[in-house]
């Protein structure tokens, strides 16, 4: 609803419906399935909100709201102001400060994770989980260095709660969800955890013109959380720094042909992991983890430069592209897990892909 020149009102419902059938099972010893999770059923999710925008004058103009979540599993709720403010400098500059609450659904599968050594309690623990909320802290800069080009600097803070953690098991926390390629078959979780990310991200990007567009990002970071043991640790994504770079030319051969060439490069910190202790890996014949180093260890950075060629046919009916994307041309190795070798009694690195060409073609009516 715009009411006059200076102040808006936008309002909304929203309504999620998640219908799950999920089911794990892991095989032991060679000899039988144990069925981690076996669910099905239904989850609603409900949300309003309300957002108020209002022009001081040209320069100043404050957008405030109230957002509000439902959880139809638990009844678990949340209330979420948020508020930012932005001033026009110039034409050229814009400044900018906002807070807001923030809530979300711990992973689905988590809800309904099962384990036969555990209690009914404990398996029911989980169903019981409050949603996942982040306060935001966010200061920002916007400046158009040409029709065409801008620049936009930001420094953030963000302080995370009621992150699922486990009370028998100090370190394990939800804050590193995604370091597996699984879900985390844990019962009996409880909402004490908490974590920060505190960073600061810049953006130099050409919108495309001519042709031609680049985008430069750079990122500065530092995330951490507690477990149960109150104790903080980097988590598992706390490489710290990320640059990418990415640059496109596009040449036209005539109205209906062009040639393109992308090019674009990730340089990033390593990500985390906890150190294998060689000597008590040898004396144990398995590999030791020093439990007293959560993901202390950092992998080498990830380097990965890409390089892709194609054209692209505009037809009067359809459009049809073809490219060839020479992924991490440059071959490198980048480091994926590090475990202990058995047989030769060592340290081993496992790797990620190396070169690998992707060639595509596409048909668009």
């Amino acid at each position: 609803k715009k009411f006059n020149a200076k102040n808006r009102l936008k309002t909304g419902l929203i309504y999620d419906r998640y219908d799950i059938n999920v089911k794990d099972s892991v095989l032991i010893d060679d000899a039988f399935w144990y069925t981690e999770v076996d669910f099905s059923g239904d989850i609603s999710l409900y949300r309003a909100f309300a957002q108020w925008q209002h022009k001081f004058n040209k320069q100043l103009t404050l957008n405030a709201g109230l957002h509000g979540t439902y959880l139809g599993l638990n009844d678990a709720t949340s209330v979420e102001p948020r508020i930012g403010l932005s001033y026009e400098i110039n034409d050229k500059s814009t400044i900018g400060i906002a807070y807001g609450r923030h809530s979300q659904l711990q992973p689905l599968p988590i809800y309904f994770s099962k384990n036969s050594n555990a209690t009914d309690a404990e398996n029911a623990a989980n169903q019981q989980l409050d949603l996942i909320k982040s306060d935001h802290f966010v200061a920002s800069w916007d400046y158009l260095l040409t029709p065409n080009t801008r620049i936009k600097m930001e420094g953030y803070y963000q302080a995370l709660s009621n992150l699922a953690v486990d009370p028998e098991d100090g370190d394990f926390s939800m804050a590193n969800f995604g370091a597996d390629f699984g879900f985390p078959n844990r019962v009996g979780l409880t909402n004490d955890g908490t974590g920060s990310n505190v960073g600061a991200e810049m953006t130099l990007e050409r919108f495309l013109k001519k042709g031609f567009y680049y985008l430069l990002t750079a990122s500065v970071f530092d995330s951490k959380y507690k477990g149960s043991d109150e104790v903080e640790h980097n988590t598992f994504f706390n490489s710290n720094y990320v640059f990418n770079a990415l640059a496109g030319k596009e040449f036209k051969v005539n109205d209906k042909f062009s040639i393109t060439v992308d090019a674009k490069i990730n340089y990033a910190g390593g990500r985390r992991y906890t150190p294998i202790d060689l000597d008590a890996s040898i004396a144990a014949g398995e590999e030791v983890r020093k439990m007293d180093e959560i993901y202390e260890a950092q992998y080498a950075p990830y380097i990965r430069p890409d390089l892709k060629i194609g054209y692209r046919h505009n037809a009067r009916k359809f459009t049809q592209t073809f490219f060839i994307d020479f992924q991490n041309i440059i071959g490198r190795r980048n480091d994926f897990a590090k475990g202990y070798d058995e047989s030769n009694e060592r340290i081993k690195t496992t790797y990620q892909r190396g070169f690998f060409p992707d060639v595509r073609y596409q048909i668009l009516f």
